[in-house]
């Protein structure tokens, strides 16, 4: 964000880049010798955002040749962008839920410690979380 260069390739092929968002820099992206990257994932996931970038959104579809707008641009940005972005890129993070419970009549268990471990979780995007244990007292 807000740099001489966003990315700077020498030599880098057969990289992939997508749902980066390039933001004020000076040069976005300068390929070096041999680079020969892809710049977006396709649609409908689609490429990055670039704050240089005025395309616009009036069709859908892999072709962008169907009505309505998807946030994809209907043309390729220069750079090798089949589906530049309209706005900026957002990850909403997806946490997995503990429950706990315990029997009201039990003083004991209801004050007791538990301990919750969610090393082996899968959250619903698909990724497996980093080994994570809550204590509750």
């Amino acid at each position: 964000m807000a740099n001489g260069q966003g990315v700077n390739l020498f030599d880098a092929s057969r990289s992939k880049f997508y749902h980066s968002n390039f933001v004020n820099n000076t040069v976005q992206v300068n390929h070096g010798f041999g680079s020969n990257c892809a710049w977006d994932d396709g649609y409908p996931s689609g490429g990055n955002y670039w704050s240089d970038y005025w395309g616009a959104d009036e069709k859908s579809g892999p072709y962008q040749n169907e009505t309505g707008s998807d946030g994809i641009s209907d043309e390729p940005y220069n750079a090798g962008d089949r589906h530049p972005l309209m706005s900026f890129y957002r990850v909403t993070p997806v946490y997995p839920t503990a429950v706990f419970s315990y029997s009201p009549g039990d003083p004991i268990a209801k004050h007791a410690p538990k301990v919750f471990n969610a090393s082996g979780s899968v959250c619903q995007n698909g990724t497996i979380t980093a080994p994570t244990k809550l204590k509750s007292i």
